[in-house]
């Protein structure tokens, strides 16, 4: 079951339809979305909102055009850039960014407010060149009064020591938490230091490997993390559920990204696979959704590019001894899912339903401004032939 904490943060609710006759459906709240970051101008000319999509890639929305720029990060001498195939090039180093269309500066400016995201490392990151492992915590905001914190460390010499992706919420202005296999665990600020620590100190062991743990004091730097030498794993999140867990990692391979799925706590069998995508992880859930006994993984996945297609790698066990595909059918075979679908999906699971929501295109609108509403699909998780199916159980279209 899920806990207390994470019912009071459910992203999700439900809509009611009882004026049709129909029973209640899951909804997706509002604040599902990530939340971008404002950058302004120095003249105050120009105002970016910049969200971050995985970790390699960025959606810049011009405000004062209302035009939408994806782009997706490449090698630079210091800072943090990312580009695109039109020429449009984000740059930051700390606060400050500039704003370029080939060698054309179109702004430069700073971040609207100071947070706690960047990049924190321990002390033997400085040592680095001498041969000396360390670890390192990217920090960046996702929604209001939540941040995502992904623990790397160094995989040039050998095998990561720790990784580690998590939502951390606030408690306080300088103090945010998580909640690990029931511990709490503490994320404290104080200027340009991250402390990590937990209530039960064993949780933050079980992230990395030779006896190492999390727990620990970081400072923050003002560049990325050294891109020669840091994990490159872009998503990793571990799931546990009815004593079966899963550990799920990505890694960029050229265009496309391997999805490696590691369970634990099978009978029978528990074998690593590894899954090739066009795209990048959104994000992973575990829930028991056809109520045997036994939990399905959900692997959120969106395309590259302007359309960021949404779609979900699923898998089902059995009687906890094994585990095997469940198939999501494809959008595009039912017209009456994908007229005025152009992607910017969101899923989440609402009790034993998988939910679908997105924006619906009406004809001429522009990718940034969809003006058809939202459509809400509701799924359920059914037995199949050959593997077990997700077959829609609601459609709800309604103003956003």
């Amino acid at each position: 079951m899920k806990t207390a904490l994470w019912i009071s943060l459910l992203l999700f609710t439900l809509v009611s339809c009882s004026n049709s006759g129909k029973e209640k459906t899951a909804d997706v709240s509002e604040t599902s979305s990530k939340k971008a970051i404002l950058y302004v101008s120095y003249d105050g000319k120009y105002k970016l909102n910049v969200k971050q999509l995985g970790s390699k890639q960025i959606e810049v929305t011009d405000q004062n055009k209302g035009e939408v720029y994806m782009l997706v990060q490449t090698e630079a001498a210091s800072g943090a850039k990312y580009s695109n195939n039109d020429g449009y090039v984000f740059w930051t180093k700390g606060n400050e960014f500039m704003w370029m269309q080939d060698d054309e500066t179109l702004a430069s400016g700073k971040l609207k407010a100071n947070t706690h995201t960047g990049n924190y490392v321990n002390a033997d990151y400085f040592q680095r060149d001498k041969g000396y492992d360390w670890v390192g915590v990217k920090v960046s905001r996702t929604v209001d009064d939540q941040l995502l914190v992904q623990v790397r460390s160094r995989a040039d010499r050998k095998k990561p020591t720790c990784t580690w992706d998590a939502s951390i919420y606030r408690e306080s202005e300088n103090m945010y938490y998580t909640m690990e296999d029931g511990s709490k665990v503490f994320f404290a600020f104080n200027n340009d230091t991250l402390s990590i620590a937990a209530e039960n100190e064993n949780v933050l062991y079980f992230y990395c490997s030779g006896g190492a743990t999390v727990a620990g004091n970081y400072i923050k730097i003002d560049e990325p993390l050294d891109p020669e030498q840091v994990d490159s794993t872009i998503f990793s999140k571990v799931l546990r559920l009815q004593g079966i867990g899963f550990n799920v990692t990505s890694v960029r391979q050229g265009p496309q990204t391997a999805v490696t799925v590691s369970p634990f706590g099978l009978e029978n069998s528990n074998r690593v696979e590894t899954y090739t995508i066009d795209g990048f992880v959104t994000d992973a859930e575990i829930e028991d959704l056809n109520a045997d006994g036994s939990p399905e993984l959900l692997i959120y996945t969106q395309s590259f590019g302007s359309g960021s297609y949404g779609n979900v790698l699923a898998f089902s066990v059995n009687n906890g001894k094994s585990v095997s595909r469940a198939n999501f059918p494809p959008l595009t075979q039912n017209t009456a899912l994908s007229e005025g679908y152009m992607g910017h999906d969101e899923f989440r699971v609402v009790e034993n339903y998988l939910v679908q929501r997105f924006p619906v295109y009406k004809d001429g609108d522009s990718n940034a401004n969809p003006t058809g509403g939202m459509r809400q699909i509701t799924y359920t998780l059914e037995e199949g032939e050959a593997m077990r199916q997700f077959k829609v159980k609601e459609i709800v279209t309604f103003d956003r």
